[in-house]
């Protein structure tokens, strides 16, 4: 669809199957009414992972603005992970009410590819 790009990654490497999975989740989160998505919103997380809405996500070139709707997480840990570490700690997460599996899915593909 509009606004992904299309991989070419060994199916040995990151399942095609998980890819998929992935995809439909993230687009049904993304479907969800705006008020749903609000309830996530990244600024509702010391970390700021959470859903950002579109023209809110840092764009990488000064003056710029992005136009991309994006869901941001990490690595899920208890928050200052290990070592006291302020970056590091939980994700914002939908729930299974508004958006089945998301977590499950979308996560399992970050562990992949990380």
């Amino acid at each position: 669809g509009a606004g992904f790009v299309k991989l070419f990654i060994p199916n040995a490497i990151l399942p095609f199957d998980l890819v998929c999975k992935c995809y439909e989740r993230t687009k049904a989160f993304h479907s969800l009414p705006t008020s749903t998505k609000q309830i996530y919103h990244y600024s509702k997380n010391p970390l700021e992972r959470g859903w950002t809405p579109h023209g809110e996500e840092a764009a990488y070139e000064a003056g710029k603005s992005t136009s991309v709707s994006a869901f941001d997480l990490g690595r899920e840990m208890p928050m200052g992970g290990s070592n006291g570490d302020l970056n590091m700690g939980p994700n914002i997460w939908p729930s299974e009410e508004h958006c089945p599996q998301f977590r499950e899915q979308v996560y399992l593909f970050y562990a992949c590819m990380s």
